[in-house]
């Protein structure tokens, strides 16, 4: 994610092909599901500081490029991926246990 990104002229199509911040919530959803998929302790407070650590670092490499910019709101983008791919997946394990068609006795 970091070397495609950061390739001349591959950023900016793909920003303005999707948007720029359509790209940062769908790859930072993406890392931030696979983080806390792997897991078992601590998951929403580890995902959230990798992601706060990775898109950081990212925005931090943006600033040495010429043909890139370091923003503050891609890395709250990143964030907010984050905490969407933590509910849906918590939401998701949630449902997973409850059958809906679950015998009471």
């Amino acid at each position: 994610m970091l070397l495609v990104g950061n390739q001349p002229g591959n950023a900016q199509a793909m920003s303005q092909e999707y948007g720029d911040k359509n790209l940062h919530l769908v790859a930072y959803a993406c890392l931030a599901g696979a983080i806390h998929l792997s897991l078992t302790r601590y998951r929403a407070a580890i995902t959230l500081a990798g992601i706060a650590l990775l898109g950081g670092l990212d925005e931090f490499i943006q600033s040495f490029f010429p043909y890139r910019s370091s923003d503050l709101t891609d890395l709250l983008t990143d964030l907010l991926a984050a905490v969407a791919a933590i509910v849906l997946i918590s939401l998701a394990a949630r449902l997973g246990r409850v059958s809906p068609h679950a015998s009471k006795h």
